[in-house]
Order: structure tokens, then sequence, then C-alpha cells
């Protein structure tokens, strides 16, 4: 659905894979020295794992902006992009937001 929602507002898959992808590493990247490593969690830890956990309640909290809709009409509506486009759009955004704050 993300790359979707970027190819319906005009980007093409050139564009619109690394829209999610890149920001989706740049997280992970931050991450997994934090897993990979034996020991406590140093300040520096603590600190970007805060943030990380923030950014994560902002994007859920636009997730729940959106309802699919049930019914007979649910694939149509889902097909024509009937709101839910502007809401992973929405997503997209703060998800790079996110990953552009990482230290």
């Amino acid at each position: 659905m993300l790359v979707q929602a970027g190819i319906r507002t005009g980007q093409g898959d050139e564009s619109a894979v690394p829209a999610v992808s890149m920001p989706l590493q740049k997280i992970n990247e931050a991450l997994e020295p934090m897993g990979n490593r034996a020991g406590a969690l140093t300040d520096e830890d603590r600190i970007r794992l805060t943030s990380i956990a923030t950014s994560a309640d902002r994007l859920a909290a636009i997730l729940k902006d959106y309802t699919p809709p049930t019914g007979n009409d649910r694939f149509r509506q889902m097909q024509a992009g009937v709101d839910w486009v502007p809401v992973v759009q929405r997503f997209i955004n703060e998800l790079n937001d996110s990953a552009a704050s990482i230290q």
C-alpha cells in the first residue's frame, strides 16, 4: 500500500519504492547495532530508542485515521483509493521525517 499510494499520487516506481524503503532502511540501520552487541544500552542508545518509539506512536496514530470499508463495496472503495491514499501519504511523510531525525 505504501508504494501504491506514491504511484497513485504521481510518483513512478523508481521514486515511490525508495520513498518508502530508504527511511525504513535508515531506521533499521539505527536499531541493528544495538541488537547485535552484548552489554547494556548506552545513554545514546536509550535516547535513540525513545525517539524511535515516539515516532512509532505518531505513525500508529496516523494509521488510526483510516477505517477500512466493510460490506459489498469494500473492494471497489479500496481499488479507487477512497480515503486511504491521503492517510498513507501522511504516513510516508512522517516515516521520512522520523528517519531524518535519527542522529
